[in-house]
């Protein structure tokens, strides 16, 4: 019965998700495809503004290259529907992902899931404006499941660290910027575990990491930090994120203003 109750729970996140996509269509999402195309074709990703003919001799820094590519590549192969599955299937098993570890730690009641289950239905409706054919899904998955590996890893200190850890955080460099939150994740953590093993008495509860482990850690973070230089931008990669400081999309563009601006989204901020 229980597996019954929580199939149809992420059927039913599956529906508002798939849903989402057909009834809300991210206006670049054109652009994805195009920028998507042109490297598929041209089997180089663009440096110069391609389309910005009023910045002529500009640099550009695609930081979605690998994700535009992907996304052209599903889209002339399989339509939208196909690429719609896709992007619902990346926060539905962040969700499937977050509640199994949950299940299994904290809230092993089936009253205490259920209010979770109905938390979570809350915020992914909350969430619906940047759900959708989004990139920023990718984000979204991976910092549930960086979060997800540290968080195992502090349960459970006699893992070996993750090694594969550089991977993930090369792969995510080149798909969507926001890998800069997951190196802030991991840096916060590392200043934690650094804090322990100095002031063990902070956390009595919970053991230390060895000398031996916490170096582990620090080299197996440097190389993910070194990794996202070696990507085909490389340092422009960070330029390009940290200069940018245009920030006129932000009260111009509909799906960046704030729920609080008008019309107000009263569902979205409660």
């Amino acid at each position: 019965m229980k597996k019954i109750i929580w199939t149809l729970f992420y059927l039913f996140l599956f529906s508002i998700l798939l849903y989402n996509s057909f009834g809300y269509l991210d206006p670049d999402f054109g652009w994805h495809l195009r920028f998507g195309e042109i490297i598929w074709q041209t089997k180089n990703i663009p440096h110069d503004q391609i389309f910005m003919w009023t910045l002529p001799g500009k640099t550009w820094v695609d930081h979605e290259w690998l994700a535009n590519l992907l996304m052209y590549v599903v889209w002339s192969t399989g339509g939208y529907i196909t690429l719609s599955v896709l992007f619902a299937l990346l926060p539905l098993t962040a969700f499937f992902l977050v509640n199994n570890f949950l299940f299994k730690y904290f809230f092993k009641r089936l009253e205490t899931q259920v209010v979770l289950a109905v938390i979570e239905i809350g915020a992914l409706l909350a969430m619906k404006p940047h759900f959708g054919i989004r990139v920023q899904e990718i984000s979204f998955f991976g910092l549930a499941f960086l979060l997800l590996i540290l968080q195992n890893y502090f349960i459970d200190r006699t893992k070996l660290p993750p090694w594969w850890l550089p991977i993930l955080f090369y792969s995510w460099a080149m798909l969507h910027a926001g890998f800069l939150l997951g190196l802030g994740v991991l840096f916060i953590w590392l200043v934690l575990e650094t804090i322990f093993y100095f002031f063990p008495q902070i956390y009595p509860t919970t053991k230390s990491l060895t000398k031996d482990r916490l170096f582990q850690w620090y080299l197996i973070s440097g190389i993910s930090f070194i990794v996202t230089l070696l990507t085909p931008y490389g340092l422009k990669l960070y330029s390009f994120l940290f200069e940018y400081k245009d920030n006129f999309y932000v009260t111009h563009i509909q799906e960046w203003l704030p729920p609080y601006k008008f019309p107000i989204n009263y569902g979205q901020i409660a």
